[in-house]
């Protein structure tokens, strides 16, 4: 059997939340936005709880940076309509592909859906 140390789960889990974060900054990024990513050891002690957590801290949105771009005769990217999901859905895309290794988009599909149902 292999044995898997604390350390080693705390440094995939740092993995994780740093792919998290970066991937809600990209997509943020691609419609216009700006934005900084934190990650930082979690110290409540609590086994429970992923040793490692993140944030996103958007600086500049994407529709503002739009209208910007659009009065100074710049071209800017066409928001979708649904473009906050896409910001906010990036993240668990980003950690289902680093679980699962794959990059079948219905298994990531499906598996997101199970959990934002759960």
């Amino acid at each position: 059997m292999i044995e898997i140390t604390e350390e080693q789960i705390a440094d995939w889990e740092l993995s994780k939340a740093a792919y998290h974060e970066a991937a809600h900054n990209m997509v943020d990024e691609r419609f216009g936005g700006a934005g900084d990513t934190v990650v930082w050891r979690s110290r409540s002690g609590n086994p429970e709880e992923r040793a490692w957590r993140g944030q996103s801290h958007p600086r500049t949105c994407p529709e503002a940076m739009g209208a910007i771009a659009l009065a100074s005769r710049f071209s800017a990217p066409d928001l979708p309509a649904n473009w906050r999901m896409l910001v906010g859905i990036a993240g668990l895309v980003a950690e289902e592909i680093l679980d699962d290794d794959t990059d079948d988009a219905g298994a990531i599909a499906d598996a997101i859906h199970l959990k934002i149902s759960d």
